[in-house]
């Protein structure tokens, strides 16, 4: 039976034999989102406080201004949200290597590939991201992302890599 669930990435095998994993990616951290909020509050609200004021004439009573803001602040945030996610794809040429964001590293090279996460706060939110260890360096090959995500692109490219693991 096949699934009626669609996975966070995607697998699509290419002529050449290698193949692409693409998935969805956070362009900042959760710092970042709190300053993105921070700065929303001291912009979004005083320019929908502007807009929202146009709207009190003698014409248009009520709460429009008030409503104005609101809508202007969050649509605001939820706009930033849905801008901040980028589409990614990382190239596995088995038994070659890996190849992403124009940069490539050959698997005769790399000594372990990993997923690490952070907790942000006090039991906050986790961020992870998956990286690749080789010639004393991590190379960090994905940018912020819920932790099964990063999981399962780790065990894709093991999976597809054609190299033992163990």
């Amino acid at each position: 039976m096949k699934s009626s669930f669609k996975g966070e990435y995607d697998t699509s095998n290419n002529p050449d034999g290698s193949v692409d994993i693409s998935f969805k990616q956070e362009l900042f951290g959760p710092g970042v989102w709190w300053l993105i909020i921070i700065l929303g509050t001291f912009t979004l609200m005083p320019a929908g406080c502007a807009v929202g004021s146009g709207f009190n004439s003698d014409n248009i009573k009520g709460p429009a201004p008030f409503v104005m803001t609101f809508l202007f602040y969050f649509g605001g945030i939820v706009l930033i949200t849905f801008l901040t996610k980028v589409k990614a794809t990382i190239k596995v040429v088995p038994n070659v290597g890996l190849q992403w964001s124009g940069k490539s590293y050959p698997f005769s090279d790399l000594e372990s590939i990993g997923v690490d996460t952070r907790v942000m706060g006090n039991g906050g939110k986790t961020w992870s991201r998956v990286y690749i260890k080789g010639k004393g360096r991590k190379i960090y090959i994905t940018k912020q992302m819920r932790e099964p995500l990063a999981e399962g692109i780790k065990g894709e490219i093991q999976n597809v890599s054609g190299i033992n693991w163990n």
